[in-house]
């Protein structure tokens, strides 16, 4: 009796842990702690300040084993085409879209780059808006990407963390048998969407793509995303050097000369004396 009562309270002490620590760890989960706060682009003054090529993926914002390639991305690219069975809708496109691929070779990792603008930003917003429900319409299901011989059965799943601007979408694309993982983001700036995508056999350093966004939006959106934007708290350097006169000291000593100017005297104004009288000439008698 006493061996059972003992066991009936080790079980009673261990489902009430279980159940403490489920009570605590889940609300613990779902707390956010993203170190970093996403910026509202203000789109409509940003719209026509910048080159939509300055938007693309460069050489510089990827490691040194992507080099550019000269092929076409064909069917790789995301902007016009359908996601999970729905085609985003791409509105009052302005000129045609550009596109740039990078890729490391035997690694198998690829980079696709694009840029689309549009005649105003509220069609670009729309179209993240339409990326954004087509995506989560498929979240948690399995769809196919691409077609013949290319055709991957995937899974959506959560993409890049902490992004640095709002109107942003990012998914990760795991293949539930073999084949390539896909990471997607795309975000507005000004009437520009921008979208890029990582394709390799794992997921990609979250730094790497990082890096890669955040150099798109400081060629972009360069007073808030520029070398010169700190860390909260900090002062960024002033891009040019300040101007200021600064009044030096003579390099010699110099002696200060006085010059006394003689006071003039004072001349007593001189009186003239009357002239002596002339005496009164003399008139002769007549006949003298």
């Amino acid at each position: 009796m006493t061996l059972g009562r003992v066991g009936v309270l080790v079980a009673i002490i261990a489902t009430s842990g279980l159940l403490l620590g489920f009570g605590i760890g889940y609300p613990l989960s779902k707390i956010n702690l993203d170190v970093r706060s996403s910026q509202q682009l203000d789109h409509v003054p940003l719209a026509g300040t910048f080159d939509p090529a300055q938007a693309l993926v460069q050489q510089g914002d990827l490691p040194g084993n992507f080099t550019q390639s000269t092929e076409s991305p064909g069917f790789l690219t995301l902007i016009g085409s359908p996601v999970c069975g729905n085609t985003p809708t791409v509105t009052s496109p302005l000129g045609d879209k550009q596109t740039r691929m990078f890729t490391t070779g035997a690694d198998g990792q690829i980079v696709v780059s694009e840029v689309q603008r549009f005649r105003r930003p509220i069609d670009a917003n729309y179209y993240i808006a339409d990326l954004a429900r087509a995506f989560d319409t498929c979240a948690g299901k399995t769809f196919f990407r691409g077609t013949g011989a290319d055709r991957v059965a995937v899974k959506i799943r959560p993409g890049q963390p902490n992004p640095p601007v709002n109107d942003y979408v990012s998914y990760t694309l795991v293949p539930e048998k073999s084949g390539k993982t896909q990471v997607i983001v795309a975000f507005q700036v000004g009437d520009v969407i921008t979208a890029f995508q990582f394709f390799g056999p794992t997921r990609p350093p979250v730094k790497l793509l990082d890096k890669v966004q955040l150099s798109i939006l400081a060629r972009t959106v360069p007073n808030l995303f520029g070398a010169t934007k700190g860390v909260n708290g900090a002062v960024p350097l002033p891009t040019e050097a300040t101007t200021s006169t600064t009044v030096l000291p003579p390099t010699s000593s110099t002696t200060s000369t006085t010059t006394t100017i003689p006071r003039k005297k004072k001349v007593a104004p001189t009186t003239l004396k009357p002239a002596a009288p002339t005496a009164a000439p003399t008139t002769r008698a007549p006949g003298q």
